[in-house]
């Protein structure tokens, strides 16, 4: 069973392209049991995007979870 998303739920993914950028966006339910974890998944992300000239972002708002990895079209 996945760690914190809830599997009754549908994930959303949407592929953007807009300003030089293509973004790609991933929302899905967290389960109300799940735990916080230590965020260096996401501290990872945000490196490799870093060093491939991206940016990565993240949120958390009423139970669903949202990454966002933004690449350079160049």
């Amino acid at each position: 069973m996945p760690l914190y998303v809830d599997h009754t739920q549908l994930v959303k993914i949407t592929l953007l392209a807009r300003d030089k950028e293509l973004a790609l966006i991933v929302s899905n339910t967290v389960r109300p049991d799940a735990k916080p974890g230590t965020g260096l998944g996401l501290q990872n992300c945000a490196q490799m995007l870093r060093l491939h000239g991206g940016r990565f972002e993240h949120s958390l708002s009423e139970g669903v979870f949202t990454a966002a990895a933004y690449f350079p079209m160049e």
